[in-house]
């Protein structure tokens, strides 16, 4: 038997309603710290909208008749299951705001003072604050017998956590190449590498990559040869691939790209939505590097600190 739809809307007002309390004094508080480091992007700020109008989509489904073209019944069971997402996910979400503290920050901004919490939730859930949010969107999606309102507000949360990942991943500058001797058992391999450096300074990668392939089946040895390879790979947005090439690179140890073949490794499986193997990888690049490459792993490290403490 169908249910009055002013139910469901009772639900996601209340649930608006808590979740606009949870973060409000937090959001004063934070505030309240100096900024250490900001990553805010266009990007970001254009993510943050696309989440934004997902999540008041459903209010403008309770106000208004805007999307009544889209209304299915509405039935006990899912608005049941949905009611218990909605309030485990608002508790996790208040949660998740008192124990990182001032240590929150809406976008992604790195405070004073900033350090890893380990503690309350976050000492037994991987990422609570997303986990909140996913939970709060699902029973949403449940709750709402409309079919571009309920889901609106997961489809716009799952953007911004893929593309934000991914964001982090962007090379904006490529490797420099300043000119090394590679070694070869023929002329012809020593050609092919040549052309293939060429073409990355000048930066033509797709053809990068067929000349460094080209020479390494020519017998070109060395780490030289892989990792512009792999950055190649990485400017033209082959991650997979880049991967494995600067996967190669690590493998032969101590060599003069080793901390930067862990750095663009990293940002690599950023662009897989990898963040934990990313984590590790620029872990390796600090130890192994130094100045500039060794901040740039740090900075970056930070970042994503921030994105899984949420």
């Amino acid at each position: 038997m169908a249910m009055n739809p002013w139910v469901a809307k009772a639900v996601v007002l209340a649930g608006t309603v808590v979740m606009m309390a949870i973060r409000a004094p937090h959001g004063r508080r934070s505030r309240s710290v100096k900024v250490a480091k900001s990553h805010k992007t266009p990007l970001e700020a254009g993510l943050r909208v696309v989440a934004g109008v997902g999540f008041f989509v459903p209010t403008i489904w309770v106000v208004g008749p805007a999307f009544s073209f889209a209304e299915y019944p509405l039935r006990t069971a899912p608005l049941v299951a949905g009611v218990v997402c909605v309030v485990i996910g608002l508790w996790l979400f208040y949660r998740s705001h008192a124990d990182l503290g001032t240590n929150w920050s809406i976008t992604l901004e790195v405070r004073e003072e900033h350090r890893l919490i380990t503690q309350g939730v976050y000492r037994s859930v991987r990422h609570p604050m997303y986990s909140a949010l996913v939970l709060y969107s699902v029973g949403q999606a449940l709750v709402i017998p409309n079919w571009v309102a309920g889901p609106s507000s997961l489809l716009g949360f799952a953007v911004l956590l893929a593309l934000r990942i991914r964001a982090l991943g962007a090379v904006a500058q490529p490797p420099i190449y300043l000119g090394v001797s590679v070694r070869t058992r023929s002329d012809r391999g020593t050609e092919l590498f040549t052309t293939g450096m060429r073409a990355y300074t000048d930066a033509r990668y797709a053809d990068a990559v067929t000349a460094l392939r080209s020479a390494q089946a020519a017998g070109v040895e060395g780490a030289a040869t892989p990792f512009f390879l792999g950055a190649s790979l990485l400017m033209l947005d082959d991650a997979s691939t880049a991967v494995a090439e600067f996967a190669r690179v690590i493998a032969m140890g101590q060599t003069p790209y080793l901390a930067e073949a862990h750095y663009y490794r990293a940002k690599a499986l950023l662009r897989l939505n990898e963040p934990s193997e990313a984590v590790a990888e620029l872990d390796r690049s600090i130890r192994a590097g130094e100045d500039p490459i060794k901040s740039a792993a740090q900075s970056l490290r930070d970042s994503l600190r921030v994105l899984r403490e949420r």
